[in-house]
C-alpha cells in the first residue's frame, strides 16, 4: 500500500520539531521529503551568536545531525532553494545545489519557511561589508571580516544586534551599537533594567549611539562599505556593518501559490492554511493575528500541527502566553506581561545597584500582571505561573519581591488555610521549558539511560532547544547523580551550580542541597544548631541528626539514628545523603524532602534495611570517585 507523501519546505527548528513529534505518534504514516535551503541540517538557531563569540562552532549546535534523517527514513534536500508550490498538481519545485530541477509531489504540504531579516532602505544597503544577521553564512563572513578589519557598526539594540556586538567585540573589534529609541532592549525590558544592562555592556567597550536615525551607508575607496552617516549629519567609520532590525515572515512561495497571507500565512488552531492539504508552522505564520518569534510558542504549533498530520484531530493551538528569559552577553534578563505598567497598576521594586540586581512587579487587583528582572531571575518561572494562573496575590503581596523561596508557610497556604501558591515540587513542571514534573524527569533519565542534557531534552521533548538556568542543571544534576562517571557534565550548568557554592558557603550551615557535590561532613559541633546532616560524638557512640534549615522559618533538625561506631556513623551518613540524591529534587534542602517524603521513609532503607544501607553507601563512594571539592580553587576569604 503507498504511503500518503509529506513534503515540508524549510528544515528549521519548527519544522523539523513537527516531524519528531509525528514520528512519535505515526511514525510510519508518511514517506517524508524535506527541503532546506541552507547546506546544513537542522541547527539551532539561537546559538549562532555563542559561535559567533567562538564559544562554540557550527557542530556543537547541530540539532540533528543528517544520520537523523537516515535514520528516520528522510529524504534530504539540503541547499535546495524551492521556487513554485503548484497547488493544482500538488507538487513542490526545487532547484538544487547544482542547478537541476526538483519536483515532488505531495499529499500533504508543510510550510516552515520561517523568516527573513529587515533591510531598512537605507543608501548603501547592498555594499559589500553589509550583512543581515540571521544564520550560519552570516556568521561566517562576520567572522571573517573580524579577522580583517577594524570597526564594526551593529544596528539595532535587540537581543540579536547586542549579541552581535558582543561576538564582534569578543573577536576584536570596535563595536558601536546604533539604535533609534533610548533605550537597548525596549521591548523586553522597562527603562531601568535597559540603562542597568546599557552602563554593564559599556564597562566591556561597547559603544553607543543612542536616538540615532540612520542616514546612508558610505561607500570607501574599495567599494566596501566604510561608514555610517546619520540624519544628524555626524559619521562613525564602519569596515563592517551588521544589521539586525527585526525580522518579516517568509511568506514569499505562499503568496504565489495564492496561499492567503496577511502578516504572515494565516492558519487556523489546527495549523490548517486555507488549503486544508496545506499546513504551516513557525516564525512564517499568522495564528489569531500574531507571528511568533520565541520558540516555545513554535513548539506548541509543532505538537498540534503533527497531531492532525497524524489524522488524530484532537489538538488546537489556542496562541500562546509568553515570556522573555535570556541571557544577554552573560546577564540574565527575564520579562513578562505588562511589566511597564498602565492605567490601575501598582509596582512593587527591588533595585540593588551594588549587586546588580532589578526587580520590578507589577499588580492589579490582586493579581500579578507583570515582571521585569535583571541579573536574577531564578523567579521568573514562578511569576509567570502566577501571571497564567491568574491568582490572587494578596496573602502573598508582602514577600512577593524577594521570590518563592523566601515565603515559607505563607507560600503554601493563605489565611484560611486555602492553598494559595504552586504546586508541590513532586507535581509541579520543573520549568516553563516543559510540562514534567522532577520527579517524571528524573525517573525517565534513569529509565532510558539519559547521559547529557542534550539527550534528556530530544527524549522529553523539551519546548526550548536550550532549556533555561532553572532547568538546564537540574536536568545535568540528574544525568550526572543517576549515572556517575557516565553522564557528560554540562559545562553551561557550572556557573549556576557554582553560584550555588557560594551562597551556602557564606551561611554558617553546611548545605548539600541535590545539584551541588559534597563530600559527608562530619560536624562534632554542639553549638551549630541548623544542619542538613550532623554527626554529634557523645559517650555511646554518635547521635546523626538531620534535615535542619535556616531562612525565615528555621527547623530543628531531626535524631535519626545512635550508632556506636565512626564506621557505623559514616555509613548511615554516606547512605542517607545518597538516598536524598537519589530522591530528592534539583536544590530541594533536605528539610524539604525530609517532609515530603517523612523520616520513617528514610529510617526503613538506611537503619532497618541492612543490605540497601551498604548498597547506597558503596553507590556513594563510587560517585565521589575522582571527585574536586569545589572549594579548592575558591579564593580566601
Amino acid at each position: 500500500m503507498r504511503k500518503p507523501k509529506l513534503v515540508m519546505v524549510g528544515n528549521g527548528m519548527a519544522g523539523v520539531r513537527t516531524l519528531e513529534e509525528l514520528r512519535k505518534i505515526a511514525p510510519d504514516m508518511y514517506d517524508i521529503t524535506v527541503f532546506g535551503a541552507e547546506p546544513q541540517p537542522n541547527y539551532n538557531r539561537i546559538l549562532l551568536s555563542p559561535v559567533l563569540a567562538g564559544e562554540m562552532t557550527v557542530q556543537d549546535i547541530i540539532l540533528n545531525d543528517l544520520q537523523w534523517y537516515v535514520d528516520n527514513g528522510i529524504t534530504l534536500h539540503l541547499g535546495a532553494r524551492v521556487t513554485r508550490i503548484d497547488r493544482l498538481n500538488r507538487s513542490v519545485v526545487a532547484t538544487g545545489t547544482n542547478g537541476q530541477t526538483i519536483t515532488v509531489d505531495y499529499d500533504r504540504l508543510l510550510i516552515a519557511t520561517g523568516s527573513t531579516p529587515f533591510m531598512p532602505p537605507f543608501p548603501g544597503k547592498d555594499l559589500p561589508g553589509v550583512i543581515a544577521y540571521r544564520d550560519i553564512k552570516d556568521t561566517d563572513e562576520m567572522i571573517d571580516a573580524a579577522a580583517k578589519y577594524r570597526h564594526a557598526v551593529v544596528i539595532g539594540a535587540g537581543l540579536l544586534g547586542l549579541e552581535a556586538a558582543n561576538g564582534l567585540a569578543l573577536r576584536g573589534m570596535e563595536v558601536t551599537v546604533v539604535h533609534k529609541s533610548d533605550s537597548i532592549m525596549d521591548r523586553q525590558l522597562d527603562p531601568t533594567a535597559s540603562k542597568m544592562l546599557q552602563t554593564e555592556l559599556e564597562k566591556k567597550g561597547m559603544r553607543f549611539r543612542m536616538n540615532a536615525q540612520t542616514a546612508e551607508l558610505v561607500a570607501g575607496a574599495s567599494g566596501r562599505v566604510a561608514g555610517v552617516k546619520f540624519k544628524d549629519g555626524g559619521t562613525i567609520p564602519a569596515d563592517l556593518v551588521c544589521v539586525a532590525a527585526g525580522i518579516r515572515p517568509n511568506v514569499e512561495l505562499a503568496e504565489k501559490a495564492g496561499i492567503h497571507c496577511s502578516q504572515g500565512i494565516v492558519v487556523s488552531d489546527t495549523l490548517q492554511t486555507y488549503d486544508p492539504r496545506v499546513y504551516a508552522v513557525g516564525e512564517c505564520i499568522n495564528h489569531r493575528g500574531i507571528a511568533y518569534g520565541l520558540v516555545a510558542p513554535l513548539f506548541e504549533q509543532a505538537k498540534v500541527c503533527a497531531n492532525h498530520l497524524a489524522e488524530m484531530g484532537i489538538g488546537r493551538y489556542l496562541g500562546s502566553v509568553t515570556s522573555t528569559k535570556l541571557k544577554v552577553t552573560g546577564i540574565d534578563v527575564f520579562s513578562a506581561g505588562d511589566f511597564t505598567g498602565s492605567d490601575g497598576t501598582q509596582d512593587i521594586v527591588f533595585h540593588d545597584p551594588g549587586q546588580g540586581i532589578y526587580k520590578r512587579i507589577v499588580l492589579k487587583d490582586d493579581k500579578l500582571v507583570g515582571a521585569v528582572l535583571y541579573g536574577d531571575t531564578k523567579d521568573g518561572a514562578w511569576y509567570f505561573q502566577l501571571m497564567k494562573d491568574e491568582q490572587d496575590i494578596s496573602d502573598l503581596r508582602d514577600h512577593l519581591i524577594f521570590g518563592n523561596a523566601h515565603l515559607g508557610d505563607i507560600g503554601h497556604k493563605g489565611q484560611q488555610g486555602t492553598e494559595v501558591a504552586t504546586a508541590p515540587p513532586d507535581a509541579k513542571a520543573v520549568c516553563g521549558c516543559t510540562d514534567l514534573s522532577h520527579d517524571e524527569v528524573r525517573k525517565a533519565i534513569h529509565q532510558h539511560k539519559l547521559l547529557s542534557v542534550s539527550d534528556a531534552q530530544r527524549h522529553l521533548g523539551w519546548k526550548t532547544p536550550n532549556g533555561c538556568t532553572t532547568c538546564r542543571p537540574a536536568l545535568n544534576y540528574y544525568c550526572l547523580s543517576s549515572w556517575p562517571h557516565e553522564a557528560i557534565d554540562d559545562p553551561q550548568s557550572g556557573f549556576i551550580n557554582a553560584r550555588a557554592l557560594a551562597q551556602s558557603r557564606e551561611g554558617s550551615g553546611h548545605a548539600v542541597m541535590p545539584g551541588v557535590e559534597n563530600s559527608l561532613t562530619a560536624l562534632i559541633a554542639p553549638d551549630c544548631d541548623i544542619e542538613d546532616l550532623r554527626v554529634i560524638g557523645v559517650d555511646s557512640g554518635y547521635e546523626l541528626y538531620i534535615g535542619g534549615s535556616g531562612g525565615l522559618k528555621p527547623d530543628a533538625e531531626h535524631l535519626f539514628a545512635r550508632v556506636t561506631d565512626a564506621t557505623e556513623a559514616i555509613e548511615c551518613g554516606n547512605a542517607f545523603i545518597q538516598l536524598y540524591r537519589e530522591e530528592g529534587f534539583y536544590l530541594e534542602p533536605t528539610c524539604h524532602y525530609l517532609q515530603r517524603v517523612g523520616i520513617e521513609h528514610i529510617r526503613k532503607h538506611v537503619l532497618e534495611d541492612t543490605a540497601f544501607r551498604k548498597a547506597l553507601h558503596e553507590k556513594r563512594l563510587f560517585a565521589l570517585q575522582r571527585y574536586k571539592s569545589p572549594w579548592t580553587n575558591l579564593p580566601p576569604g
